[in-house]
């Protein structure tokens, strides 16, 4: 989830608790949710956002796609 969804840009805040859990729908409740970008910088605002809605188990795949994608062993989808 690009960081720029999570933002309320009228007031230039994190949107409310009913907007987040809009974006982030699919994912809540799940037992262990993993956010990842290409570098692992931009996937902290979305675990940040995810912990403000109560979920406890969030991690960072801190390499994101630029460690997965250089692994030729990893599945990657590009279509």
């Amino acid at each position: 989830m690009p960081a720029a969804f999570l933002v309320d840009r009228e007031h230039n805040t994190v949107l409310d608790p009913e907007g987040l859990r809009a974006r982030f729908e699919p994912a809540l409740g799940a037992p262990r949710i993993i956010t990842y970008c290409a570098g692992g910088i931009a996937a902290a605002a979305s675990a940040f956002a995810l912990t403000l809605l109560g979920e406890r188990s969030v991690a960072i795949y801190d390499g994101s796609l630029n460690e997965w994608a250089a692994d030729p062993e990893a599945p990657l989808v590009t279509a």
